[in-house]
């Protein structure tokens, strides 16, 4: 009988990576919510967002407000190496 496999890995495979990619998962969790912390509604986190962001951290802030919020991105050009973020929120998103 042939071993199962688990997206391309043996069990013992995919058993031996998993505090790995827990570990990964949970950075990557934290990379989010450090960047929505930064952007978010400071009266609500579920209220529009409109904030400025360095130019660098537009990939995280992206994909941050569409883990939390639901979507709905836009960026502006706001000055040198500046965007300013624009978002309608996660109640506006119907959630």
């Amino acid at each position: 009988m042939t071993e199962r496999m688990m997206y391309g890995y043996t069990h013992a495979e995919w058993m031996a990576g998993a505090e790995e990619r827990a570990q990964r998962d949970w950075d990557s969790y934290f990379k989010k919510e450090d960047a929505f912390n930064a952007v978010k509604n400071k009266e609500h986190w579920k209220d529009s967002i409109d904030a400025i962001i360095k130019e660098e951290d537009r990939d995280i802030t992206e994909t941050a407000i569409n883990f939390f919020a639901g979507g709905g991105v836009m960026f502006y050009p706001a000055g040198e190496g500046k965007l300013r973020v624009t978002a309608p929120g996660y109640w506006a998103n119907g959630f």
